[in-house]
């Protein structure tokens, strides 16, 4: 087995391992500062409730905006998209789009540490796309300009070529008509595009697939021209109250390991829902990048986020493997558990537009594997193999373009090696001595006789 290059964890990807958590102030926190510093003298303690109480008061008053204080200018600029139905302008601050909605992102909940809501990343993706910071932007307003969170409540332009926000998200499946009186100017404009898209091009288009079958369910599909998902399956719960099909309204289909087509689908009355096609045909998708994942298992919860994230990433194949750095416990969790992480998997597929299912393989041992089945599973004719460690190396992109450079046989695929919170240990580093090319990166041969790790051996 050999590896060939190092390169820094950071440089992996972006990852979002847990959800950003909202700090808040609250009175039992008080309580505690001064159960804390019973000790202190009266004025000190004092000092620090008359800090908390002030603190209390600031945040409990209501937040001033531009929106109160006039009509915006006719011109404005965006300074950043907070999510699909949400920016933040120059002059106007805040401002939350009118007669639309998307699926949530930064909502309370999702502070308070719940994934975003199904799509919205796709939603702000697309809107962030249209309308990025420096967007020069025309405000138009309607019957009631604020709401009660203090947002501006706005139709939106692009100054340069006229492109009306509100309607395109709608348009464009990114989001659906949402009447709130008095402000109904445009109402029926989203009404008129909101039905034409739920009658012709269900579901977010270009974004997501509606729904991801597996073979066995085209095979019924094929033969039976009717497929109906019980009104339990997620995905028929995820037609039913998301995408609200019309009569004779399609969706997007997506069958693993083939390709995507159309059928049409009808909500039952029982909750079922009716997929039917009287010749289904099925398009592939353009081939991803093939890039496979070592990866240390993480704790039981992180990693039934990661599921979805992963499978969205494109990966051919998915290793978990036991460290140094790893409870052993973790790999008797429900994440390990297939019929738990297979509809995370289906679900990042679906949201991906991918048809690529990810193979899973758990390796409870990892210096058996490495000798074992890293050469059988990564030859090194085939695999450009990239070990992720901190402060080592180079960028990925850096490492598979010298790979390629001057090579009359570049990799025709890529796997990392990532490992736990805080890196390989030096026991694990193995890649070391397959590094005589590269020098010793990590310093593990002290003595320079081209064995490392020896003091760390000779202790074990």
């Amino acid at each position: 087995m050999s590896l060939d290059l190092i390169v820094p964890i950071s440089q992996v990807t972006s990852l979002r391992l847990s959800p950003s958590r909202a700090k808040s102030f609250a009175p039992a926190r008080i309580a505690r500062c001064a159960s804390q510093h019973s000790e202190e003298d009266s004025s000190s303690l004092g000092r620090r409730l008359f800090a908390g109480f002030l603190g209390l008061v600031l945040i409990a008053r209501p937040r001033t905006t531009h929106a109160a204080s006039g009509p915006p200018p006719p011109e404005d600029e965006v300074v950043n998209v907070i999510d699909g139905d949400t920016v933040k302008l120059a002059f106007a601050g805040r401002c939350r789009l009118i007669g639309v909605n998307t699926p949530e992102t930064v909502a309370p909940r999702q502070k308070a540490g719940e994934p975003p809501d199904c799509y919205g990343p796709e939603a702000s993706a697309f809107t962030k796309g249209l309308f990025p910071p420096g967007t020069k932007v025309k405000v138009e307003l309607d019957a009631e300009p604020v709401d009660k969170y203090g947002r501006q409540l706005v139709y939106l332009y692009r100054s340069k070529d006229g492109l009306f926000l509100n309607a395109e998200l709608v348009k464009q499946g990114a989001a659906r008509r949402y009447k709130v009186a008095p402000n109904v100017k445009y109402d029926a404009k989203f009404v008129e595009l909101d039905t034409g898209l739920q009658n012709s091009t269900m579901g977010p288009v270009g974004m997501s697939l509606s729904v991801l079958a597996m073979a066995r369910e085209l095979a019924a599909l094929k033969e039976e021209r009717v497929l109906l998902l019980p009104s339990q399956d997620r995905r028929s719960q995820h037609i039913t109250t998301v995408l609200k099909p019309g009569p004779g309204a399609t969706i997007r289909i997506g069958v693993v390991g083939i390709g995507v087509g159309r059928v049409t689908v009808k909500v039952c009355d029982s909750g079922e829902v009716e997929i039917s096609s009287k010749d289904l045909a099925l398009t592939a998708l353009a081939p991803t990048p093939h890039v496979e994942l070592l990866l240390a298992m993480p704790r039981p919860k992180v990693m039934m986020r990661l599921w979805s994230v992963l499978a969205q990433l494109g990966l051919r194949r998915i290793v978990l493997t036991n460290a140094w750095r790893v409870e052993k416990s973790y790999f008797s969790s429900q994440s390990t558990e297939q019929r738990k992480y297979l509809p995370e998997l289906l679900e990042g597929l679906e949201q991906a537009v991918c048809t690529t299912l990810p193979e899973v393989q758990i390796e409870m041992r990892l210096k058996p594997f490495i000798e074992d089945q890293v050469d059988l599973l990564f030859p090194s004719d085939r695999f450009l193999r990239l070990f992720c460690h901190p402060g080592h190396g180079m960028r990925i992109a850096d490492a598979v373009a010298a790979a390629r450079k001057g090579s009359s046989n570049p990799p025709k695929a890529v796997v990392l090696a990532v490992g736990p919170e805080g890196g390989w240990v030096d026991y694990e580093a193995w890649f070391d001595q397959y590094f005589p090319q590269y020098g010793d990166f990590a310093g593990l041969d002290g003595d320079k006789d081209g064995k490392p790790c020896e003091r760390l051996l000779k202790a074990k």
